[in-house]
């Protein structure tokens, strides 16, 4: 009788890190938009952005701007001024990058 029961604990334990594994730690909080806002976001005030979505563990396909101050702004990924936004960002970012400036157009962004 003592290996069977050895064996259901066995088993029980196994279960048990497999759905650990396979779904995480169920108190694992992700930081996800709720809702967008449709109104251009001026870019002299954004540091950065990055992309949310379903991968992330979030409802809601965004891009999260990131402010000056660390503040977070969810836009639309499908909107043009969102796009037009991103590749200028990206060029300010490259261009600090290249030229290792230190001037107030390259000050606060990372």
């Amino acid at each position: 009788m003592a290996p069977s029961i050895t064996a259901l604990f066995l088993c029980s334990f196994l279960l048990y890190c497999c759905s650990k594994a396979a779904y995480g730690d169920s108190n694992l909080v992700v930081d996800c938009c709720l809702r967008v806002s449709k109104s251009p976001i001026p870019i002299k005030i954004v540091k950065n952005y990055k992309e949310q979505g379903q991968q992330d563990g979030c409802d809601l396909t965004a891009v999260v701007f990131t402010t000056k101050g660390n503040k977070k702004l969810c836009a639309p990924s499908n909107e043009p001024w969102v796009d037009s936004l991103r590749a200028k960002i990206d060029k300010r970012s490259q261009f600090c990058r290249n030229h290792k400036q230190k001037n107030r157009m390259c000050l606060n962004f990372a």
